[in-house]
């Protein structure tokens, strides 16, 4: 997302993205990302089977992605819009903690599943308890604002608001909020 892979006419979102703050000089960028990084069978990257005799949570890889991939990529973003924007200030909401339940998205009147599950069907591929998905879900989140924390201070020297704000949804967001395991209720 942060990158962008081109479309068929040779333009990507970020791309069009930047020009638009260029012409627009928001104040304020709203930015929402990093969850599908912890969702799907990306998920099975960080996570081992429960019979293997290893940690379930592979967490050299899980720090790996959070403290250099996603730091680099979010850094980069916030640095393209201030380049674009010089002032704005990007505001990144960190996540909830999910329920890896096997709740699937809906569609209209909540009658057609049309995506989903994400969580619950990896960790029973690595035949991980609901318990162990439930405190692995919490310390991936965990990292993950952790590292937001962290780019807030790196970036608090750019300007009396900083150009990065990071907003904690850990303790805000409630298991009853979430509509499936990647959506909140509205």
């Amino acid at each position: 997302m942060v990158y962008g892979e081109k479309d068929r006419n040779g333009q990507s979102s970020i791309d069009e993205l930047v020009e638009q703050a260029k012409r627009l000089k928001p104040k304020v960028v709203l930015f929402s990302g990093g969850g599908n990084d912890v969702a799907g069978t990306e998920l099975l990257a960080y996570l081992n089977h429960a019979h293997s005799g290893l940690p379930e949570l592979r967490m050299r890889v899980v720090e790996d992605t959070f403290r250099t991939t996603a730091r680099q990529a979010i850094g980069d973003f916030v640095r393209k819009m201030v380049a674009a924007s010089p002032g704005c200030v990007v505001i990144h909401h960190g996540y909830g903690v999910p329920v890896p339940n096997g709740a699937k998205a809906k569609a209209i009147w909540g009658l057609i599943p049309v995506a989903g599950p994400w969580l619950k069907t990896q960790f029973d591929r690595r035949r991980i308890s609901f318990e162990n998905a439930r405190k692995h879900m919490r310390t991936l989140i965990d990292e993950f604002n952790t590292m937001q924390a962290q780019l807030q201070l790196e970036f608090a020297a750019t300007g009396p608001n900083g150009a990065y704000r990071h907003v904690d949804l850990r303790g805000i967001v409630q298991d009853d909020d979430w509509s499936d395991e990647l959506h909140l209720k509205p």
